[in-house]
């Protein structure tokens, strides 16, 4: 909030010009162009380190899918000399890769966060569910404050975003998350 309170303030009415690299163009004005550069560069090292952090961690979860037997069993193997899952890391790699030539920016990042906040909804769920059922363990663990006042918060917001999506995204995420449930059944299927 202080970054678009300070954005805000430097460009005032310009900041709804500045679609493209709003803080670029507030560094641009307070620092003049050194500062312009210096946001961009620090927003390319941020992504790369990002993506770096994301193509070491990400296949981890796809090898834990196929461990699981959730994803096909293949992406469970392990190299022999390097002990990774190469055929995660392969698959993760490959798929980024047809996502990222796919389509813009901007409609990468809307796809990303919509797909988070539907993980985000599913865990503030199981909140709401496991304080419903009073499913807890014997040992003491750390309990929100407020009941489910939080958790309902949550959800409402977390729904009121994913309203927000223009019709377009909202078919596409519906669609991925049909996709992704389609797998899902059929691999339990094969497992029974």
């Amino acid at each position: 909030m202080l970054i678009q309170i300070v954005s805000q303030g430097v460009l005032g009415n310009e900041l709804v010009a500045q679609k493209n690299a709003p803080l670029a163009a507030v560094a641009g004005r307070v620092f003049g162009e050194f500062g312009s550069s210096l946001i961009i560069a620090g927003g390319v090292i941020s992504i790369f380190g990002s993506l770096s952090g994301s193509i070491l961690s990400y296949p981890r979860v796809l090898f834990g899918g196929a461990e699981s037997g959730w994803l096909p069993s293949f992406m469970a193997k392990i190299h022999p000399r390097f002990a990774t899952p190469y055929w995660a890391i392969i698959v993760y790699a490959v798929l980024d890769f047809v996502f990222a030539i796919s389509g813009g920016f901007k409609q990468l990042a809307i796809i990303s966060s919509s797909a988070l906040l539907l993980i985000y909804l599913g865990v503030v769920l199981a909140v709401i569910k496991f304080r419903i059922n009073n499913l807890s363990d014997t040992k003491p663990t750390f309990r929100l404050p407020f009941g489910l006042t939080i958790p309902i918060i949550a959800t409402i917001s977390i729904l009121w975003f994913l309203t927000n999506l223009a019709a377009k995204e909202f078919i596409g995420l519906a669609v991925f998350v049909v996709i992704l449930s389609l797998i899902y059944w059929v691999l339990q299927r094969q497992k029974r």
